[in-house]
């Protein structure tokens, strides 16, 4: 998200500046006619449309800790022409639809087993378009230890999501993981 957060950044702050009192669905709106853009103004989770630049549904609150690593440093990502290539096929389309339907019942319920599917499945999908090294490992990573997966659909950022209670159990062991297949600074939320 960092060409999100820059250029959200300088529309929030040219907003504050000129006193424009511009709505976040109207910066977000500005983004996105620049490129596409993530939901960088907001805090809480969402499902989110980056070509418009649209909140589509926002999740109910899960509590969840994070692991997470850039899988790729010395990679630059050109977001607009990587959303130039990107074309889900119709069957894509639809497992999204169903996706998205799944993570609001998930999260509503505190149902961690099937919002790890939705990220795992997600993930999954985006190795179509831009894959991540190493993503098999991962992937088995998560499935073994039963946390949920997730990679940046327009970056090189990945890593793990852990249900709280289970996070004592997995941190040691992700961590051993991304050190032994990758040199990268490892993030903890």
């Amino acid at each position: 998200s960092s060409s999100s957060a820059d250029v959200l950044g300088l529309l929030t702050a040219l907003n504050a500046f000129y006193n424009a009192n511009y709505t976040i669905q109207q910066l977000y709106d500005l983004a996105a006619a620049v490129e596409p853009t993530d939901p960088c103004l907001h805090t809480c989770n969402l499902l989110f449309n980056q070509d418009k630049g649209e909140i589509t549904h926002t999740l109910s609150t899960l509590p969840y800790q994070l692991i997470y690593f850039d899988s790729d440093k010395n990679t630059q990502v050109d977001t607009i022409a990587l959303s130039k290539l990107i074309n889900y096929s119709e069957s894509e389309q639809q497992e999204y639809e169903n996706l998205c339907k799944m993570i609001l019942l998930a999260t509503a319920n505190k149902d961690y087993k099937s919002f790890n599917f939705c990220l795992n499945k997600s993930a999954e999908i985006n190795q179509t378009f831009l894959p991540k090294k190493n993503f098999a490992t991962l992937q088995d990573f998560a499935d073994e230890n039963k946390v949920g997966l997730f990679v940046a659909h327009s970056g090189t950022y990945m890593g793990f999501v852990v249900e709280p209670s289970r996070y004592k159990s997995v941190e040691a062991k992700a961590t051993e993981l991304i050190k032994k297949n990758w040199d990268t600074k490892i993030y903890i939320e």
